[in-house]
């Protein structure tokens, strides 16, 4: 069987499927206090991630105790066995932007010159 890679379409549908997923979840702790008291007591245990993530991991493994990446984990001298998978989690992708004239720029499409002159402030 061939891997089929996937395009840019389909992680944009793939992202928006677990947003709206995320968001009803979002909505469905804020019932009763004690639905309150629970997301709390779960999202204290990974204070390093945002509150979409946390949803994430608790959509994809109720019982999630510690969450970290691959090399976080082999650093930690633990290595994963055959037929485990990962669970998903939005990762940040900050964008540098500067100003061209007029309009705002993405540092990647910013011509060299400009990145330069960017540079020397």
């Amino acid at each position: 069987m061939a891997y089929q890679k996937k395009t840019r379409e389909d992680y944009q549908k793939e992202v928006q499927a677990l947003t709206d997923k995320m968001e009803t979840q979002l909505a469905s702790h804020f019932v009763s206090q004690e639905s309150i008291k629970e997301h709390l007591d779960f999202m204290s245990r990974f204070h390093r991630y945002s509150t979409r993530n946390m949803l994430l991991i608790e959509e994809q493994f109720q019982g999630a105790r510690a969450v970290g990446s691959y090399a976080y984990w082999e650093k930690q001298g633990v290595h994963v066995q055959k037929g485990e998978k990962g669970i998903k989690i939005f990762v940040p992708s900050p964008v540098t932007f500067i100003k061209r004239e007029t309009e705002w720029v993405a540092w990647k499409d910013a011509t060299k010159t400009e990145q330069k002159r960017a540079k020397e402030g």
